[in-house]
């Protein structure tokens, strides 16, 4: 894993990819119906 040797950047990394996630998840309740809390 090459961004483990960069704390800050893997630290960057995991936060973006945990917000895109959480967007993405949101996105997809809302597409079938279902609105998050």
């Amino acid at each position: 894993n090459v961004v483990g040797d960069y704390p800050d950047y893997e630290k960057e990394w995991f936060k973006f990819r945990d917000e895109r996630m959480n967007k993405k998840v949101i996105e997809w309740l809302n597409s079938i119906g279902i609105e998050p809390v």
